[in-house]
């Protein structure tokens, strides 16, 4: 797949073979980008599993695969791939996709929920402790409000900032087309 994406493209693609669920397979992916290209200029943290379970029979196995996953390694590979931006002095961005889930719920996804509720709250640290450092740290998802017939979730357009607007770039130059139903949340 990467040696076509490169054919098609022109732009060099390194296929990187992970389990997230294993930690030393996760503390690879950064330095083997690192190898390969000499800097990391951006994260996504895009993948995750959303197994099924509730409260009442979700297993410790399935709770534990599904923080790992979704939550523990996002948690390292931004760790990771800030060091090296830091290192560099690199004006990086580091994006994690969320979910309406963790900041609602939903009674068949008890365990995704709250692997994506611990995710939610992890940009906003790492915004706050970069702050002295060119770069952006983003998430995806939306808010809650509360309804008479109970909670709704939406894709808000609010946007925290913690540096001047005007050195980044705006949204739109990050997410694709296709994904123009969420919104980047810069912190």
């Amino acid at each position: 797949m990467a040696k076509s994406i490169t054919a098609k493209t022109d732009v060099p693609v390194e296929m990187v073979a992970a389990d997230l669920g294993n930690i030393e397979d996760v503390g690879g992916i950064i330095p083997a980008a690192d190898k390969r290209f000499g800097r990391v200029d951006i994260l996504v943290n895009a993948a995750g599993l959303t197994d099924r379970g509730n409260v009442l029979n979700t297993t410790p196995e399935l709770f534990d695969r599904m923080f790992a996953v979704n939550t523990r390694a996002p948690f390292f590979l931004m760790q990771d791939a800030a060091k090296l931006m830091i290192r560099d002095g690199i004006e990086g961005r580091i994006v994690n996709i969320g979910s309406m889930s963790g900041l609602a719920g939903q009674p068949v996804l008890a365990p995704y929920a709250g692997s994506k509720g611990a995710l939610a709250t992890l940009p906003a640290e790492l915004a706050q402790l970069l702050t002295s450092f060119p770069m952006r740290v983003a998430k995806t998802g939306g808010r809650v409000r509360r309804q008479q017939s109970g909670f709704s979730a939406r894709a808000s357009s609010s946007r925290a900032r913690l540096r001047e607007p005007a050195r980044f770039p705006p949204v739109r130059a990050i997410a694709s087309a296709r994904a123009a139903c969420w919104r980047v949340h810069w912190l």
